[in-house]
């Protein structure tokens, strides 16, 4: 998913801005390139290059030279690690799934605190983190809000799909989730007389 074009921005927007038209909830999507650096992913990429670099020094017939072992093997350790950590595609094939998980959980709870979605008059304001390089989507709503849903509401809502209903690989499938949202939303917490828009209708891209 491309969140850094700017039809990305667009659309969000504009579906954001349908969508509190009906409801006096307000609607924060947060879009991440990863949830986490997942750096002990990388690391271990530089470990693992490095002793098979070392392995080839010690059974190739080729005699190296001294300085490779104490100098190079951690130069390469290092840059494989550094190109490792820079491949969004290599570090969701390596990332356990439960890692993935929990970090785009742990990233959500950050962004609902860094964007003042809990600051409307109503505590009704909802986040929807996105996580590319995880493919997955965190829906988080604020106390005022939370009360008027039924439980378990949000996690009837699917991104994609797939089996995880939290799960997402493209832009339609994310605009198709956010209307669906919508439409909960609008059930629980319908439009009133006054209805401000207190929180920015466009999404916040992190890079």
């Amino acid at each position: 998913m491309r969140i850094h074009e700017e039809s990305f921005s667009e659309a969000v927007s504009a579906a954001v801005a349908r969508i509190e038209q009906r409801t006096d909830a307000e609607l924060v999507v947060v879009a991440a390139r990863r949830a986490s650096a997942y750096r002990e992913v990388s690391a271990a990429v530089g470990g693992l290059v490095a002793w098979i670099v070392l392995l080839i020094v010690l059974f190739s017939p080729i005699v190296f030279p001294p300085w490779l072992v104490p100098i190079g093997l951690p130069v390469i350790g290092l840059g494989a690690a550094l190109l490792a950590g820079d491949s969004d595609r290599l570090l969701g094939a390596l990332a356990p799934r439960r890692w993935q998980r929990a970090r785009v959980q742990r990233a959500a709870r950050a962004a609902f605190v860094e964007q003042a979605v809990h600051g409307t008059d109503g505590r009704t304001g909802v986040l929807v983190f996105v996580a590319a390089l995880e493919g997955r989507v965190e829906v988080l709503p604020d106390l005022g809000l939370r009360a008027r849903l039924a439980p378990g509401a949000l996690n009837a809502v699917r991104w994609g799909e797939g089996v995880d209903p939290h799960a997402l690989r493209t832009r339609d499938e994310l605009l198709a989730g956010l209307d669906a949202l919508g439409a909960l939303l609008a059930e629980a917490a319908p439009a009133t007389g006054e209805n401000p828009n207190e929180l920015p209708d466009a999404p916040q891209v992190m890079p």
